[in-house]
């Protein structure tokens, strides 16, 4: 099953990069449907009901006892970079501490990728006709902050490739531990 780690938005931070997201209509880009925004920490690719498991076992040991936190929601960028933008998507500084948890609680199963940061992504280029106008959108919001939201649980998401788009659906959901004045 092709499977990815994530956070939920709030409904207030989704309609706020929904509102980002329709500043990129101009380009040629494909944009990701509201209801699919989400924060990716870490893309699985295809595994198996056994990997699943033995992930979901290493993520339940490092998360139970991992804090809940906030973290803001800033800075507009691109993969795989500036040149050839492929996807935009939107970040979160705060994140690194988790995301480099993560990679080291599944580091038997999977290899870092360290090219790819967490990230919501908005939109996929469909061609490269507007990268220079695309590429000064990027600049002009690298800094930009969208709000910010509070970390309460990892999902372990599975992706189910349909004619009308992905289509996500949970197979774990891993709390993080309560932190003092949450």
């Amino acid at each position: 099953m092709r499977s990815f780690l994530s956070l939920d938005l709030t409904p207030d931070l989704r309609s706020t990069l929904v509102t980002l997201q329709k500043r990129l209509l101009p380009f040629d880009v494909k944009l990701v449907e509201p209801e699919n925004l989400h924060f990716t920490i870490k893309f699985l690719g295809d595994i198996d009901e056994t990997t699943a498991r033995d992930v979901s076992n290493q993520l339940t040991i490092l998360l139970e006892r991992y804090p809940s936190f906030d973290t803001d929601i800033r800075g507009v960028g691109v993969f795989p970079h500036l040149s050839a933008p492929r996807v935009v998507w939107v970040g979160s500084p705060g994140l690194c501490y988790l995301y480099a948890a993560v990679e080291t609680a599944v580091s038997d199963h999977f290899s870092p990728n360290l090219a790819v940061i967490p990230h919501v992504t908005l939109a996929r280029a469909r061609s490269s006709r507007d990268h220079a106008a695309l590429r000064e959108f990027i600049e002009t919001h690298r800094e930009s902050v969208f709000g910010s939201m509070t970390v309460r649980e990892v999902k372990l998401m599975k992706s189910i490739i349909t004619p009308q788009g992905p289509v996500y659906e949970d197979i774990s959901v891993f709390p993080l531990m309560l932190s003092h004045g949450h």
